[in-house]
């Protein structure tokens, strides 16, 4: 992407004053740089950071190989332009902090170290103890026992996710199987950052990943769309009892897991019932093309395995969710937890992710809710209470 020349000033002026950006930009202009050492000041004392912003000088040191200078600093991180072993800043050099995020010390403050001093220690026969400040405190306190040092805190159940809470939820979805039996249906709906109602609202230059309200509102919406036509509308049927949770990914993107238990009239028995609502297999281009381009972009998984081993799905090299599946001409009752879907050797193949895909690999779904909703919405028939 172009840079922004305004940006580049405007950080520029910032750092005009960072004596750690003095000492890399100098650095241009130094003839022979591989024949030169660079020392960084890994023990800037502690009145430098409380009443003067660090020099040039009190940072870092350039020299050449050959004229070191003896005991620039007592303890520093030392560069060979030679070199070709990493060197590190740790997290306990007084310049970690300036030098990892220099706009936020735009004067290379120095950032906390091992070495700091505490403020109002007490005389030098109780400097141990001073080092050890939560001990002083327990001390003080009259606190003999390690189990009541603190203040205890206990989150109330009104507090959402709190360990009351999920307990509490816990024992609601408990108490739900108890009285209406097993789950008949098990739906996994994850939120489409490319919706068309996220991506006109986005600005010039901005992804969905950068307007993480918008996408939460939007998936919000949709949730509540889906789970008033499975409940309400009766899609699957009449529905006795249902529990649901929403989760976020580590990249932001909420999804949604829902449980259903339909009442006796309108629980799946036969594997027609499972084909009616479930489908696992690629349709045909000709006669859907809408849905086949829907399921080739949302319901196919992988590749992994032997066509990808560093897939994230991939435990000890096996897939963590069983793909690819079996081919399968007919729907079997399943003896674990999920039927065995059809999935027919018909020969299509589609070209996903540099691999030829098959049946295989189809996610189960429900195709009308596919087109309706147009994101990954897995539908599975739960066999058995361990599902």
């Amino acid at each position: 992407p172009n840079l922004r020349l305004d940006l580049i000033r405007k950080i520029l002026a910032i750092l005009e004053h960072n004596p750690y950006a003095q000492v890399f930009k100098s650095l241009g202009v130094v003839p022979n740089l591989d024949e030169y050492r660079i020392s960084l000041n890994t023990d800037i004392k502690l009145d430098q950071r409380r009443y003067n912003a660090p020099t040039t000088s009190q940072v870092a040191a350039i020299w050449v190989e050959g004229s070191d200078p003896q005991k620039t600093f007592d303890r520093s991180v030392i560069m060979y332009g030679k070199g070709e072993r990493p060197l590190y800043i740790r997290a306990y050099y007084g310049c970690y902090d300036p030098l990892s995020y220099p706009l936020f010390f735009p004067r290379g403050e120095i950032g906390w170290n091992r070495l700091m001093p505490y403020i109002g220690a007490a005389d030098d026969t109780n400097q141990d103890l001073v080092d050890d400040t939560g001990l002083v405190d327990t001390v003080i306190a009259g606190e003999s026992r390690g189990d009541r040092i603190g203040k205890r805190i206990v989150l109330p159940r009104t507090f959402p996710g709190g360990d009351r809470d999920m307990q509490r939820r816990f024992l609601d979805a408990m108490a739900i199987v108890q009285r209406w039996g097993k789950p008949d249906y098990f739906v996994t709906m994850t939120c489409n950052p490319y919706w068309e109602e996220i991506t006109i609202e986005l600005l010039p230059g901005q992804l969905p990943q950068d307007r993480p309200d918008l996408v939460a509102r939007v998936y919000r919406a949709k949730q509540r769309s889906m789970m008033d036509l499975l409940i309400k509308g009766k899609h699957f049927g009449e529905v006795a009892a249902y529990v649901h949770v929403t989760e976020f990914q580590k990249r932001g993107l909420p999804h949604e897991h829902i449980l259903l238990i339909m009442k006796a009239k309108s629980k799946l028995r036969t594997p027609d019932d499972y084909d009616r609502v479930i489908s696992a297999e690629i349709p045909d281009k000709k006669k859907y093309p809408v849905l086949h381009d829907l399921v080739v972009k949302h319901m196919l998984h992988g590749p992994c395995g032997a066509l990808k081993k560093s897939c994230p799905c991939m435990i000890d090299g096996q897939c963590r969710f069983h793909y690819p599946r079996d081919f399968c001409d007919a729907t079997l009752q399943g003896k674990d937890s999920y039927p065995i879907y059809r999935r027919r050797d018909d020969g299509v193949r589609v070209r996903i992710r540099g691999a030829d895909l098959d049946n295989r690999w189809v996610v189960p779904y429900n195709p009308f809710l596919l087109m309706t909703y147009n994101c990954h919405i897995n539908v599975e028939a739960c066999s058995s209470i361990k599902a």
